[in-house]
């Protein structure tokens, strides 16, 4: 069964910056000397002023570490951190930068961002992808949107997609991003798509979509952006390390296959054989601990980010992929996954009908109510629909408990595609063609009911490759 692609962001940004990376007593000068790029570096990033407070706390930390790691930075080296050093971020755009966390940034002092600049010029608007940064897995992508209409007004895309031109690969996921703009008139907007992949395309996609401004009634314009970039950089920039490790909770069977490293991700694979009518949706508290019982040093814990299902057979999510930050630049011994239990779901069908030419509810299940309907222009028709849950969400627990089919029916039985789908707390956004249908109309799609079980567990594993 098609779903909508749910746009909401599941990224945890737990960044602990880690103040045990080790710094030779003779590196004193580099380290100084990166705290007061990365003091510069920061203050674009976070515009936040005041650079002699940023820089001279940069310089007390680099001290403190000296005085705290001191014995063991002399017996260690660390060719990662030296690497970091002499890398350079000064050919990437500010507006890049400043949506770069750490993870992304040392990728990049290592060389995998690379410039594109393509363009297309599409009615007054200018889509332009200015460049990449990838690995075997995720691709980044940085984009800037400039009105060259002089309007005022926000720009949206619609009906976006990324595609490898041959059809051998395409996205498994797709990161809607938030916009930021650089001007009070929003006439320059940037944004930012994540694209997670199982293999990497050979170094081309097709960006395409439509674009238009958002507070307007003018017909969108479409564009079409070859995107070229080397997969060489990266080609052999990948580690698994294996875990096989199986646990049964309760009856509900869950494997940890492998941890894959890449320059821009930490992806825990996980393999869940869900018991009839419910799968296993996620782990509560979940975490990767970083050299855990290594005495002596910083004790790091990274969360999940993202997450990732798959549909099994009775169309119950579940769980396939927990997504983390990078570790791939670390020095690392040991990892350690803990989790305080797993989140059950499962998913029932519901049928909403309702006359779109009357503007008339006609029978839907009691948590759904019909907020609004209306036409946001000559072309598209807006559904706003609304759910309360049957009862009050566990703190820990998704907020989202249902979602809708990719397509709707009308009177006739006949199927109709939506133009987009979006979630808004708890409130359906659905946009559809300005036509005339056969009434009523029919929606369709799933509540998901959730459980939580508590069970402790926890896995030490050794940093050894396959």
């Amino acid at each position: 069964m098609e779903h909508l692609e749910n746009f909401r962001l599941h990224e945890i940004k737990q960044e602990i910056e880690a103040a045990s990376e080790q710094v030779a007593e003779e590196r004193l000068h580099q380290a100084v000397a990166k705290g007061l790029d990365r003091a510069k570096k920061t203050s674009i990033k976070r515009r936040i002023g005041f650079q002699v407070g940023i820089m001279a706390g940069l310089l007390a930390l680099t001290v403190f570490l000296l005085n705290y790691w001191g014995h063991d930075m002399k017996e260690q080296g660390n060719s990662s951190y030296e690497s970091v050093v002499q890398g350079s971020l000064g050919d990437i755009p500010e507006y890049v930068l400043s949506q770069m966390t750490s993870d992304m940034e040392a990728a990049a002092e290592h060389g995998l961002y690379q410039p594109v600049n393509r363009s297309e010029q599409t009615g007054p608007y200018q889509v332009t992808v200015d460049g990449i940064l990838a690995d075997q897995q995720q691709i980044y992508l940085f984009i800037t949107l400039a009105n060259q209409s002089g309007k005022s007004t926000p720009m949206e895309l619609s009906n976006y997609q990324f595609y490898d031109p041959k059809g051998d690969r395409s996205p498994r996921r797709i990161t809607s991003p938030a916009f930021m703009s650089n001007d009070k008139y929003k006439t320059v907007q940037h944004l930012t798509y994540t694209l997670s992949f199982d293999e990497s395309p050979a170094g081309l996609l097709v960006f395409s979509g439509n674009i238009q401004s958002s507070s307007s009634y003018e017909a969108e314009s479409a564009f079409e952006i070859s995107i070229e970039w080397n997969p060489d950089i990266y080609k052999n920039l990948q580690r698994t390390i294996a875990l096989h490790q199986t646990e049964v909770i309760e009856g509900h069977s869950f494997t940890l296959n492998s941890l894959v490293l890449t320059p821009l991700a930490t992806t825990l694979a996980v393999d869940t054989d869900p018991e009839a009518g419910t799968g296993i949706e996620g782990f509560i508290n979940s975490k990767l601990i970083l050299d855990r019982k290594q005495e002596g040093r910083f004790v790091q814990a990274i969360y999940p980010r993202n997450y990732e299902y798959r549909y099994a057979a009775d169309d119950n999510l579940s769980l396939s992929r927990l997504i983390f930050n990078s570790i791939y630049y670390r020095d690392i011994n040991e990892i350690t996954f803990q989790a305080s239990g797993i989140t059950l779901s499962s998913r029932h069908a519901f049928e909403i009908t309702i006359d779109t030419a009357k503007e008339q509810l006609i029978a839907a299940p009691s948590n759904f109510t019909l907020l609004s309907l209306k036409e946001n222009n000559a072309q598209e028709v807006e559904l706003q629909l609304r759910y309360s849950p049957p009862q009050p969400d566990s703190p820990d627990l998704e907020p989202l408990s249902f979602d809708f089919n990719r397509y709707f029916l009308d009177q006739e039985g006949n199927r109709h595609r939506f133009l987009s789908g979006d979630y808004l707390k708890r409130v359906a956004i659905l946009k559809f063609d300005a036509l005339s249908y056969p009434q009523p109309l029919t929606f369709t799609g799933n509540q998901i009911d959730r459980e939580q079980i508590q069970h402790a567990m926890q896995w030490d594993f050794p940093f050894i490759e396959q």
